[in-house]
């Protein structure tokens, strides 16, 4: 009975450690979606690449042995997910396997590899990506954590536009950044007019269904 009770008690700590470790993968996930869009530094050269990449890429690596702890101390291997989702694997191990190819064949393999210091685009970077989209795409299981992505994601959303409008009618507001080239077209937090508007198109269809869908 004693064995029994304690492999009950340990059982029971190791769902409790389960749980606790994937809040705080949600947490980190939420905190990452909305603080993105937001975050620069003011007093580099690229102020806003190299902000948003650095974090990112913290937070993803962070999330993905946070996944990989969840998943030991459950004793479920996340193997679990391949025959459901089969197709999703075979997509992304395609694209992976050109990513790869694309690197190694090119005529600067480092620099496919690491990204080039303004954009920091390239194979490592992917790969944090691709981490950071997995991790959500299973664990993003139940309504209300929908919910909870879909507002932070309209928080942040928010902020930003706010920031951009500032921008526009306070004379001065980002001044630290040279945008003459710009000719006088808002940039927000994100670096460039083009980029904002991107991001603007990608968000408002949700903004809209959530207003007006609810």
């Amino acid at each position: 009975m004693r064995c029994f009770s304690w492999i009950l008690a340990v059982s029971d700590k190791m769902l409790s450690m389960v749980r606790k470790v994937h809040i705080a993968m949600e947490v980190l996930w939420l905190a990452t979606i909305f603080a993105l869009p937001l975050i620069f530094f003011p007093n580099i050269f690229t102020t806003f690449e190299l902000a948003k990449v650095t974090v990112f890429k913290g937070a993803a690596t962070l999330l993905f042995l946070l996944w990989i702890l969840k998943y030991f101390l459950s004793g479920v291997s996340p193997a679990f997910a391949w025959k459901p989702r089969k197709f999703l694997w075979l997509s992304l191990a395609a694209f992976l396997g050109f990513y790869l190819l694309a690197t190694f064949a090119s005529v600067a393999p480092a620099l496919s590899f690491f990204g080039w210091y303004p954009r920091f685009q390239g194979l490592l970077t992917f790969f944090n990506y691709a981490a950071f989209g997995l991790v959500i795409f299973f664990e993003l299981r139940t309504a209300r954590q929908r919910e909870r992505l879909m507002l932070v994601v309209m928080l942040s959303f928010l902020a930003v536009c706010a920031i951009a409008l500032l921008q526009k009618f306070l004379p001065g507001f980002l001044s630290f950044w040279n945008d003459a080239e710009f000719n006088g077209r808002i940039y927000g937090t994100m670096a460039n007019p083009n980029y904002l508007a991107t991001y603007v198109v990608m968000i408002l269809p949700l903004a809209v269904v959530n207003i007006f869908g609810a």
